[in-house]
């Protein structure tokens, strides 16, 4: 009998069949009574062919795939939005620095305390101060301040209009990540209803921290600082006494 006569006999014996639930058991203990002679150096070969058999049954007798695997170190997309979530919740009493400047030097781009509601965008010849009871636009060429008044609102949101100088307005909950790629970073290519359709954000590796995000050609680095009495000062710039303060607001 040929091979092609024995696989036809097969499928057309089998074509009304139901699998046991010790049918790879009986295949398996079988094959090897069947081959209990064979040298031992084949014995290995014998059993992977009996697993390999085992699964094309299961696959043909169930007609669903073999169960993908899956690598455990390896995070899902939801898992790593989550990590980042839970990373920028737990930096609330560091300085977030960010801009496009190659460190957190001193005239970059922004600095924010969430957890004191301090922060402070900073421009060329001019200083946008947020404190908790509200915002100062400073500005130094004409020594004014203009002081509006917001007690007990989130001055750092006001700050970074339209939100975006903020690293978790990135990871707000109505963002979705479409893609995923691991190399010296985790970067995520993501979208959200409102703002920018898709962006790149880049995390470390380690502290799942945002490090850049690219969205419609505009690039921002971020960089997390301690609050130490040095770093605070380029929150808070303080303002010299002799400009002239206008008041708005409640």
């Amino acid at each position: 009998m040929t091979h092609d006569e024995l696989r036809a006999r097969l499928r057309d014996a089998s074509a009304d069949l139901a699998p046991r639930d010790d049918l790879l058991k009986s295949l398996a203990e079988g094959h090897v009574r069947r081959h209990k002679r064979v040298r031992r150096g084949l014995i290995g070969g014998s059993v992977a062919a009996t697993v390999l058999v085992a699964a094309l049954l299961g696959t043909m007798l169930t007609g669903s795939p073999p169960p993908e695997q899956v690598d455990p170190a390896r995070p899902t997309p939801a898992q790593i939005l989550a990590k980042a979530r839970a990373a920028d919740e737990a930096a609330q009493n560091m300085i977030m620095c960010f801009g496009s400047g190659g460190g957190p030097q001193w005239r970059s781009n922004g600095f924010a305390l969430r957890s004191e509601n301090l922060g402070r965008v900073t421009q060329l010849g001019s200083d946008l101060i947020a404190r908790p009871d509200g915002l100062r636009q400073v500005d130094h060429s004409r020594r004014t301040v203009l002081f509006t008044r917001m007690p007990g609102a989130d001055a750092i949101r006001h700050l970074f209009v339209p939100g975006t100088g903020d690293a978790r307005w990135w990871l707000r909950e109505d963002a979705k990540v479409q893609s995923v790629s691991i190399g010296k970073s985790i970067h995520l290519t993501m979208s959200a209803p409102t703002g920018f359709t898709e962006y790149q954000v880049y995390l470390d590796l380690e502290t799942f921290l945002i490090r850049q995000v690219v969205a419609d050609g505009v690039l921002l680095n971020y960089w997390w600082l301690p609050a130490t009495n040095e770093n605070r000062e380029r929150v808070a710039q303080s303002i010299p006494p002799d400009y002239r303060e206008t008041v708005v607001g409640e």
